[in-house]
């Protein structure tokens, strides 16, 4: 029952290895597109007091509870009251892990076929006719299925067996990805952002990035936008932080430690950022447009709009091309690792008696099968909705559910004094207390409630009600009750 996994040598491979989970798609591609879409600059405000004031706080406990408990989420959160009965808490986040990598694997697994692809660039005559009508092969909705794509399928298969020699060892293949493949994108992303902003037409995108729209602050879709990008881009809510606080030596400072991660990720968001935007400048002083017209959200920016700008570089496009979809894909990779990571400390923690290598190869081929739903000329409209809704829905409730157990039923004042290890002042343990107690849950609460009255009221997508509220629906009933049985069994 329950297996030993070694600390981390070091406090510096924990913050490569965090950062490394917390840097991602979302930073390359979310990020950039909600700043312009939320006002450039003043989103860049919202972010910044949401992260101080949600995410930093959230980080710290998660990564202060599974330091305390040596364990995953499940197990950490169950120490929690009598008869464990907040373990289904933990792992309500562990299936939030697990639905992220049905898709974040899939996603993954385009951008390691574009890198491939970059030395020919097949998309050179219409990146937008390539991406959904050659490569992805789309249907025409969400009820027409296809065969699966093999390409894409190989891919998968590729990130799975990559997936699975990394960490089939444990402690020592985080290690070795936390050094050597987290700070590849970082290195690959400096040299696409020295090229970038030398490119003809490159300041009109970083302006229309960075000029500030202060009217959009009174609007509460930024400050919801900010918050879920918070929670999403520094891993909250999937139980990462709890398996990685929880491979942390006793004597590592908590909050300095985690302060170090949450700007290590927001350096990785703005670099992007600032790469994303000058291409697209560039792309609207050759096309003669406005910048307006080339900006485009989501996977759209990714694999549209960004290889359209790859093919409009003056010099070495293949190069740049390759060394574009090379870092996102590593971006993606830290990611991907950090989430089998969560689940696998969590049932490592279990009564499950099986080794790891054994637990991980289960956990692949149902991966596998999951994913081969979104190979599929449907696979992106059911992308799509299952991300809004595990993005918008599951990891904020995850967060509320977290936040109240950890700070109402824990000893907060106890808590408060490990994480910060006896320094900082009164004020600070105060202000720390009464963010996490009542502030937090009062303001993710609000921003829910408002955000599935906007998808009632307005929809999301363009998708029929039927379709977008059946599958979410069947989401909700599948983490609940799945949930429910793990704390139970497990």
């Amino acid at each position: 029952m329950g297996q030993i996994r070694k600390d981390f040598s070091s406090v510096w491979i924990f913050i490569l290895a965090a950062i490394g989970s917390a840097a991602g798609l979302g930073n390359l591609w979310r990020f950039p597109y909600l700043a312009y879409e939320h006002g450039g600059a003043a989103f860049f405000v919202a972010y910044i007091i949401c992260l101080l004031c949600i995410g930093l706080p959230l980080l710290i406990l998660e990564v202060g509870l599974g330091k305390t408990s040596k364990k995953g989420a499940p197990e950490a959160l169950a120490l929690i009251g009598h008869a464990k009965r907040f373990k289904i808490v933990g792992w309500l986040a562990v299936l939030v892990a697990f639905g992220v990598l049905t898709y974040y694997i899939v996603i993954a697994s385009w951008v390691l076929n574009f890198a491939v692809d970059s030395f020919k660039m097949p998309w050179q005559a219409d990146s937008e006719s390539y991406f959904f009508n050659q490569f992805l092969e789309l249907s025409s909705g969400i009820g027409a299925f296809t065969v699966p794509k093999l390409t894409i399928i190989l891919g998968v298969m590729v990130i799975l067996l990559l997936s699975y020699i990394s960490l089939y060892k444990g402690t020592s293949g985080l290690a070795f990805v936390a050094k050597w493949i987290t700070p590849l994108p970082f290195i690959l992303l400096l040299i696409l952002l020295g090229n970038s902003i030398t490119l003809s037409g490159s300041l009109g995108g970083l302006y229309q990035l960075f000029i500030p729209v202060w009217s959009t602050l009174l609007d509460t879709k930024v400050w919801f936008a900010a918050a879920t990008q918070v929670i999403f881009s520094i891993s909250l809510a999937t139980g990462v932080m709890f398996a990685y606080g929880a491979l942390l030596n006793k004597e590592v400072n908590v909050s300095k430690t985690c302060t170090i991660v949450v700007i290590g990720d927001t350096l990785a968001s703005m670099i992007c950022s600032m790469i994303i935007f000058s291409v697209l400048g560039h792309v609207a002083y050759i096309d003669g447009k406005d910048v307006h017209e080339v900006v485009s959200g989501g996977i759209g920016l990714a694999f549209v709009v960004i290889p359209h700008a790859l093919t409009l570089l003056p010099v070495v496009q293949e190069f740049f091309s390759f060394i574009f979809y090379a870092s996102v894909f590593f971006l993606a990779f830290t990611s991907i690792v950090s989430l089998f990571e969560a689940i696998l400390a969590a049932l490592m923690d279990s009564k499950i008696k099986l080794k790891r290598a054994t637990i991980l190869f289960i956990i692949c081929v149902l991966l596998f099968i999951c994913n081969l739903l979104y190979t599929m000329g449907n696979g992106l409209y059911l992308l799509d909705i299952i991300d809004h809704f595990i993005n918008g829905y599951l990891m904020v409730i995850v967060m509320v559910a977290e936040v109240i157990v950890i700070t109402w039923l824990y000893d907060i004042n106890r808590l408060s004094g490990e994480l910060f290890q006896g320094g900082g002042s009164q004020a600070l343990h105060t202000g720390f207390k009464l963010l996490c107690s009542y502030i937090i849950p009062m303001v993710l609460t609000i921003l829910f409630v408002k955000q599935v009255y906007t998808d009632i009221a307005t929809g999301y997508g363009g998708y029929a009600a039927g379709y977008l509220w059946g599958v979410g629906v069947i989401i909700l009933i599948i983490v609940a009750v799945g949930s429910w049985r793990l704390s139970r069994k497990l």
